[in-house]
């Protein structure tokens, strides 16, 4: 099975998110096949963690930090 396929396909626009990257290359590694068996349980292990933390993070859009940095102005010049 290809674990990178499976994670990007799982992820889709998540991919682009930091948490996104790094499961991508966790999966990238594990479909080398050059890890030992340790190696590929703690790499199995992390991609779990990165995979959960990418899909629990909400994807930031433009509009989201325009209106954040409206709200950080307004907020200042209330000060």
């Amino acid at each position: 099975m290809n674990v990178l396929k499976a994670v990007t396909d799982e992820l889709g626009a998540a991919c682009s998110s930091p948490e996104g990257q790094a499961s991508l290359v966790l999966a990238a590694l594990l479909d080398s096949g050059n890890l030992s068996g340790s190696e590929h349980a703690q790499v199995s292990r992390e991609l779990r963690l990165a995979l959960a933390d990418a899909r629990r993070k909400p994807q930031a859009t433009t509009g989201d930090k325009v209106d954040e940095l409206k709200q950080r102005r307004a907020k200042r010049h209330r000060a």
